[in-house]
């Protein structure tokens, strides 16, 4: 009688493990599917990554992410005394 208790443990077992492949097999679909959640904010954003790696990655034409990279030259002619300013001014420091 006590085999019997093992084996039909162990189909129980195999059984809840099956299922819980099937849900992990589920939500791998439905990721490369829809993206993941970083993959889609990165898009919204206008980042475009390249399939293939001797292609460069695209940026969306007027998204946030073309606004910050031409930005970019002009902050960096920025000192830090400069970058700093607006920050001061609007918390009322000295």
């Amino acid at each position: 009688m006590a085999t019997d208790t093992k084996l039909e443990m162990s189909f129980f077992e195999k059984l809840g493990e099956r299922f819980s492949n099937l849900g992990d097999g589920v939500v791998k679909a439905m990721t490369r599917v829809l993206g993941s959640s970083n993959e889609r904010f990165v898009r919204k954003i206008g980042f475009i990554a390249s399939s293939a790696s001797d292609r460069p990655h695209t940026v969306v034409s007027g998204s946030i992410l073309e606004q910050v990279n031409a930005l970019e030259s002009t902050m960096q002619a920025k000192t830090d005394a400069e970058v700093r300013a607006p920050t001061r001014d609007r918390l009322g420091m000295d």
